[in-house]
């Protein structure tokens, strides 16, 4: 965390990019204290914690810019608290990914050691469409909550070497 003017604060936002930050500025009044972090949800946990430790509304949240999105007032803590990281969303698309395969997995073992009259290809058959009927009525995420966090380095295509 670190605490800076607020006239400093204005100049580096509007040396970088006067549009992209011009929600921000009707924010720089009073003390402000900035807080950088590589997770978009650690410093609405940070405030929430201290408030509740401390039994007051204090400090309060002037305005936060993650991924582009700007999220101006107080208001906005609860929404920004909520905020899954990628590590969070990555966890959920595996385990949805997970969750037929294992259900497969589970109606094999199960039709072989209770050895039932159906054939593995029924049991087989049987345990695929629960699956897909489980992910099919899976709610989906919506749009403004996944963020993909790609580096760019990562988004742009490699060029091929020259012999």
């Amino acid at each position: 965390m670190k605490v800076a003017k607020n006239t400093l604060i204005r100049k580096a936002l509007e040396s970088l990019d006067t549009e992209k930050y011009a929600g921000l500025f009707d924010s720089l009044n009073n003390v402000t204290a900035l807080m950088f972090s590589e997770n978009p949800k650690d410093p609405a946990v940070i405030l929430s914690a201290f408030r509740k430790e401390n039994a007051g509304d204090r400090p309060t949240l002037k305005a936060a810019f993650i991924n582009g999105d700007i999220f101006v007032g107080d208001n906005s803590l609860v929404a920004l608290t909520n905020i899954k990281t990628k590590n969070e969303l990555i966890g959920e698309v595996l385990g949805m990914l997970q969750s037929p395969a294992k259900r497969v997995i589970a109606a094999l073992l199960n039709h072989a050691e209770n050895g039932s009259s159906k054939t593995e290809t029924e049991v087989v058959a049987a345990a695929v469409e629960v699956a897909v009927a489980e992910v099919a009525a899976a709610p989906e995420a919506p749009a403004a909550e996944v963020a993909p966090e790609a580096p760019a380095a990562e988004a742009a295509p490699e060029a091929a070497p020259e012999a």
